[in-house]
């Protein structure tokens, strides 16, 4: 299956999350989540266009295991799109954080921002948090947050990540 065909899949599983679930929690039920995480990048798609190839824009896949703030283990998935000028520039996508009893959190990256070097590298990220939904526990949620993180090494390299956001659950 091609890098396209694997990314589409999970896109397309990431948007029907609510869809595919029956269930629900206690109603009006609200979290906090603050999730740190290493996640590294395990497929990637990106073209350089422009005078001196300036301009990268493509997607990238990136996955790791974090701890939440009550210590328990959360696998978190990223798919973003980036468009950097200079290494520079918006990003956008969906977030999925996986929990110890396999509950999911469905998250979309809105109005990201990438700061960093001309060849991609000392790179620091911000953007907001809006949640989808979840299944499980989290069947029925909403709510915002944050995503800040950092990378040392060229676009693909790790990114040190911490995801805040505030859940209510309302079944």
């Amino acid at each position: 299956m091609s890098r396209r065909s694997r990314f589409l899949l999970a896109v397309a599983g990431v948007v029907a999350l609510g869809a595919s679930v029956t269930g629900c929690s206690d109603s009006g039920t609200s979290m906090h989540h603050v999730v740190k995480v290493d996640i590294e990048s395990i497929d990637k798609v990106l073209h350089k266009v422009g005078a001196d190839d300036a301009n990268v824009y493509g997607f990238n896949h990136l996955t790791g295991t974090g701890t939440d703030s009550d210590g328990s283990k959360v696998d978190v998935e990223m798919l973003a799109t980036v468009d950097y000028n200079k290494g520079t520039g918006p990003f956008e996508g969906v977030l999925t954080f996986t929990f110890a009893n396999g509950d999911t959190l469905g998250m979309r990256m809105v109005s990201g921002k990438t700061v960093a070097a001309t060849d991609t590298t000392d790179a620091t990220f911000a953007s907001k948090l809006e949640v989808i939904d979840g299944t499980g526990g989290h069947l029925g949620s909403s709510g915002k947050g944050t995503f800040v993180g950092a990378r040392k090494d060229a676009l693909g390299g790790l990114v040190q990540a911490t995801f805040d956001v505030n859940v209510t659950v309302t079944g």
